[in-house]
């Protein structure tokens, strides 16, 4: 199963690729639904303005929905089972849509039912099929071109033993590419994950394969690096798709180099392939480093915590109290989401216009158990690297509208999807980002990490890490309903004041703190 795409945010602004194929798909689809069911029906004067205003209505509809899934970035060359799942789901979504309007504006009063039935069979016959005949057609006459046929050579690195899963970065898009990617998705075991493909030309760059964006060209892989590492994302592996000798030199040097001075794993797939044949594609898997977890922890986000005790200081008490809070929580948030959508739709508009695509900020933190999460906000600062790759000063990135988005705290709204998920609570030590997590001491790893917490009502920014540490702690030994009303009616007042130390409650923290050891 493939995650979420999450893209640095200066790889974010794709342009929407419109195809006519499809839109004429839009148009085909209904009128041959209704000439199945009656073909006078396409001549018949009493029925013309409805038939050509739904296929009117069903091309508008399939062109939205189609440039909405993002149909028009996939590679027919590479087009896979996952594609096909899209493709249907877009068609379903497109026959739906065009229905409901229709049926707002006519109530289908001339038009039969059935129909609908009919046109879904037909869209999706014909979207799939046109894909799949583009995919053979490039497959027979159009052969991949090799970029230049200069052989590199590389040193592969010492495999290290790594905990949790490894981000990688795929270079080069060739059959080698799909092969390696539907390997990656089969053997869960082998801890790899995909997050972005990169390829020198032009013209691929945007489009998908399986599911994978290509975001770039190879030349811009070491500040990709720095801005994966900005998102809280460490890259482990980066694997050359091309075969030996199928890729311009300068491009797979730039890699090795690159890799080289990170100390980021690299090597040839081909190798691990075994000269791309298939029948030892499952021989790849034991080279992959794989790592045994307890079946109630998932994979941890940093190997350095690999190693940290997973203890869960909650007493019975405060388990079953957590247990019960969650259901409160999913209603709570559910509301507040309802209550927030014209400030969230207002504050959209603002970052669009002031700081650019996208409107969200992700970064990956580490939740209950060590379980890595992409944590949401409003952005307000601008992407450290344009798209030329070069870096951006803080004063280029940060302007008027991120200082307030900022200074409200209106930043942390989109979190409440991730309460939603499961992935937060309301109430809890904030997720911190894999390299801030106390060493040896996972203790904030037992409960789901909160909106808000002990820590951030009694100093927030203004305190130093340890005291941080303490006051979540005593939260994490100390939750109960009383606990977090005190913590509800101090976040309001933060937000109308700002943060301010609470030098009692740190007291307090430490004393616990020092008692248990």
């Amino acid at each position: 199963m493939i995650e979420p795409i999450l893209l640095p945010t200066s790889k974010t602004g794709r342009r929407w690729r419109m195809s006519p194929f499809d839109i004429a798909c839009g148009v085909i689809a209904p009128l041959g639904a209704f000439a199945l069911r009656d073909i006078n029906m396409l001549v018949d004067e009493a029925y013309i303005f409805d038939v050509y205003g739904y296929a009117l209505i069903s091309c508008i509809a399939t062109t939205i929905v189609t440039m909405a899934f993002r149909l028009g970035d996939i590679l027919p060359r590479y087009f896979s089972f996952g594609d096909a799942v899209q493709v249907i789901k877009a068609a379903a979504t497109s026959v739906v849509l065009s229905g409901a309007v229709a049926f707002f504006v006519t109530r289908l009063d001339n038009l039969p039912r059935p129909t609908i039935v009919s046109q879904l069979l037909i869209l999706t016959a014909m979207l799939l099929a046109g894909r799949g005949l583009g995919r053979h057609i490039r497959r027979r006459w159009r052969p991949e071109r090799q970029l230049q046929s200069t052989p590199v050579r590389t040193e592969t690195q010492t495999e290290s033993q790594t905990g949790g899963y490894q981000n990688a970065i795929v270079v080069g898009v060739f059959p080698t590419t799909s092969t390696f990617l539907r390997l990656v998705e089969e053997a869960p075991e082998s801890n790899i994950k995909v997050v972005l493909l990169l390829d020198p030309r032009p013209k691929y760059i945007g489009r998908t394969i399986a599911g994978y964006v290509i975001g770039g060209s190879p030349l811009q892989l070491d500040a990709l690096l720095d801005e994966y590492a900005v998102h809280g994302m460490t890259i482990h592996r980066v694997f050359i798709a091309a075969p030996r000798g199928r890729m311009l030199a300068s491009d797979t040097e730039s890699v090795i180099k690159v890799c080289a001075a990170r100390g980021v794993h690299c090597g040839f797939i081909s190798d691990m392939l075994g000269g791309m044949d298939p029948a030892l594609a499952a021989a790849a898997k034991p080279q992959l480093p794989a790592r045994t977890l307890r079946a109630d922890a998932p994979a941890i986000a940093d190997r350095r915590f690999a190693g940290a005790s997973m203890s869960r200081p909650l007493d019975a008490n405060a388990r079953g109290y957590l247990s019960v809070r969650r259901g409160v929580e999913v209603m709570i948030v559910l509301a507040l989401m309802v209550v927030t959508i014209p400030l969230s739709i207002a504050l959209a508009i603002l970052i669009l216009v002031g700081i650019g695509r996208p409107v969200l900020f992700w970064q990956q933190r580490v939740g209950r158990y060590g379980r890595a999460f992409p944590v949401y906000k409003f952005r307000t600062l601008k992407a450290p690297y344009d798209r030329t790759g070069r870096r951006l000063t803080e004063q280029e990135r940060l302007n008027w509208v991120g200082r307030f988005i900022r200074a409200t705290r209106l930043d942390e709204i989109p979190q409440l999807y991730n309460i939603l998920r499961g992935d937060m609570a309301l109430i809890g030590p904030r997720p911190l980002l894999p390299i801030d997590l106390p060493k040896g001491d996972s203790s904030r790893l037992s409960i789901r990490p909160g909106l808000t917490g002990w820590a951030q009502v009694n100093g927030g920014k203004l305190l130093s890490v340890s005291d941080k540490n303490d006051l979540d702690k005593f939260y994490i030994a100390n939750a109960s309903p009383l606990l977090d009303m005190r913590v509800v009616l101090k976040t309001l007042a933060i937000i109308l004041r700002g943060d301010r130390i609470c030098g009692p409650a740190i007291e307090r923290a430490r004393s616990v703190t020092l008692s248990q050891h």
